[in-house]
C-alpha cells in the first residue's frame, strides 16, 4: 500500500497480492535453472535458483514471464515429464560450450506439443534424447506456433546408439512450424523412426544448414510444406 498526494488530495494505491507476485516472480526469473540431480531442487514455487534448480524443464519454464533476457539454464542433465510452453526464451546448456542433456523416457498424456515455442526462442547447446519407455500421442515434439525458433548445436536421438537396440518410434511429428521464422544450424537427428512426416515447415522463412542426418527412417515424405 502507498499512499499519493494529488492536488492536495491523499489517495491510497493498493497492488493487488496477485500482481505483486507477478512482479517478485519477474524479478526472480530473469534465469532459471534446472538439473536432475537428486536433493538439490526444490518443488515448482521454489526452485530456479544455481543453488536450488528446477527438477524437469516443465516445472521450470512455470517461472518464466516473457522477458527478452530470460535463460533457461540446464545443468547437465535434466527431464521432460509435461509439456513446456515457452517463450522469449534462450534454452542452453549452463557450462557454454559443453552440451547439456534434455532426457524423454515417460508417458507424456499432453494432446498438443511437448515443446511449445512463441515469440522468439532459442534453443542450443543440448542434446534431446528419447529412451525406449516414451510415449507420446501428441502432434508434435516441438512446435512453433508464430514468432522465430532457433536450433543451434542440438543433437536429436534415441538414447542409445548401439546397434543392439532399436531406434525410437515416434507418433509424431519432429518439428512443426505452423507460422514464423526457423533456423536450424550444426545440429543433428539419428537413430529414430517416424510414422508421420518428421518436419512440417509452413513457416514465412526456413533456413537449414549443417544438418546431419544418420538412420532416419519414416513410413511418409520426410517432409511436408
Amino acid at each position: 500500500m502507498k499512499e499519493m498526494a494529488i492536488w492536495g488530495v491523499t489517495t491510497e494505491l493498493f497492488v493487488g497480492e496477485e500482481e505483486l507476485l507477478l512482479r517478485v516472480v519477474k524479478y526472480q526469473s530473469e534465469t532459471i535453472f534446472v538439473s536432475s540431480a537428486t536433493g538439490n531442487h526444490g518443488d515448482s514455487k521454489q526452485c530456479g535458483e544455481s543453488r536450488m534448480p528446477c527438477d524437469s524443464l516443465n516445472v521450470g519454464v512455470q517461472h518464466i514471464i516473457s522477458s527478452s533476457y530470460s535463460q533457461l539454464l540446464v545443468s547437465e542433465e535434466t527431464i521432460i515429464n509435461g509439456e513446456c510452453d515457452v517463450h522469449g526464451v534462450i534454452i542452453r546448456s549452463l557450462e557454454s560450450p559443453s552440451t547439456a542433456l534434455l532426457h524423454l523416457n515417460s508417458t507424456i498424456t499432453n494432446k498438443g506439443s511437448i515443446i511449445t515455442s512463441t515469440e522468439t526462442v532459442r534453443i542450443e547447446r543440448l542434446k534431446i534424447h528419447f529412451g525406449q519407455l516414451f510415449s507420446y500421442s501428441g502432434n508434435s515434439i516441438i512446435h512453433e506456433a508464430t514468432g522465430q525458433l532457433s536450433l543451434s548445436f542440438v543433437n536429436i536421438s534415441s538414447v542409445s546408439q548401439s546397434e543392439n537396440i532399436e531406434s525410437i518410434v515416434l507418433n509424431s511429428t519432429l518439428l512443426n512450424i505452423e507460422n514464423g521464422i526457423l533456423h536450424v544450424d550444426n545440429c543433428s537427428i539419428s537413430l529414430l523412426s517416424f510414422i508421420k512426416p518428421p518436419y512440417l515447415l509452413n513457416g514465412d522463412e526456413v533456413s537449414i544448414t549443417n544438418v546431419k542426418q544418420e538412420q532416419i527412417e519414416s513410413t511418409t515424405n520426410a517432409f511436408e510444406i
